[in-house]
């Protein structure tokens, strides 16, 4: 299934994929068939999942264009999709069957199943049908919840809040930067390098704004911590 984010004009901004078969796997793993990061400073896209459904908390820097999950394992379960760009206003969905485009208003695929969604605060998923585009509502960043097959009971429960700071590349400047959690007010950014070393170190970064890193040297890894004003922490590792 594809995600398009369309503007105020009906104009597609950006998309992300969710991807599933007998074949496809759950969560992190090197054994992946179709999964790909996002690039390119992508605001629309989806976080790896755990293999209950939700956030894996393990994988934090798992930001990606196309996700995979297996559909014998994780049908009814969860990934966690999250928009970030302000000017996307609706969604439409594009669904394919074996890489084929099914008929317009589709929603039960040949197997029986098909794909739903919801806002994370809603309490009830609908289903998702080809061509199918609905308005969003709300303040950026947005959460989602994408599911294949409906959920037999509730997954809530066992999703941990993850906060919405992530560290972003972007070709176009050969460097990353960070979009920081808008519920924060600020942000302390340190880096390190692989040493331990501290090597920059900023604080009162405000949440409005997207903070370039400073990184200097090609081929060299960094951990980024960032910690908010209320002392919630996010760490991610980065190769430059």
């Amino acid at each position: 299934m594809g995600v398009i984010g369309l503007d105020a004009n009906g104009n597609e901004l950006e998309r992300t994929y969710y991807v599933v078969s007998g074949s496809t796997v759950t969560g992190a793993s090197t054994n992946v068939t179709a999964q790909v990061g996002a690039f390119g400073g992508a605001q629309l896209g989806t976080y790896e999942e755990s293999i209950t459904g939700g956030y894996d908390n393990n994988n934090v820097s798992y930001w990606l264009y196309v996700n995979e999950a297996n559909e014998n394992d994780f049908g009814g379960k969860n990934i966690k999709l999250v928009n970030y760009n302000p000017n996307i206003v609706q969604f439409k969905f594009e669904i394919r069957e074996n890489a084929a485009l099914v008929p317009d208003q589709t929603h039960l695929l040949s197997q029986g199943e098909g794909f739903y969604y919801k806002k994370a605060s809603d309490a009830t998923e609908m289903p998702a049908l080809q061509n199918q585009t609905i308005s969003l509502s709300g303040s950026t960043p947005a959460e989602y919840d994408l599911y294949y097959g409906r959920p037999q009971t509730t997954l809530a429960t066992s999703i941990t809040k993850k906060s919405s700071t992530i560290v972003v590349f972007n070709p176009e400047k050969d460097n990353y930067f960070v979009l920081i959690d808008p519920t924060w007010k600020n942000a302390e950014i340190q880096v390190f390098d692989m040493s331990g070393k501290l090597v920059n170190d900023i604080v009162k970064v405000s949440s409005k704004d997207r903070y370039e890193l400073p990184l200097r040297s090609i081929n060299a890894g960094y951990i980024v911590h960032i910690t908010s004003d209320k002392g919630e922490k996010v760490v991610t590792k980065i190769l430059r």
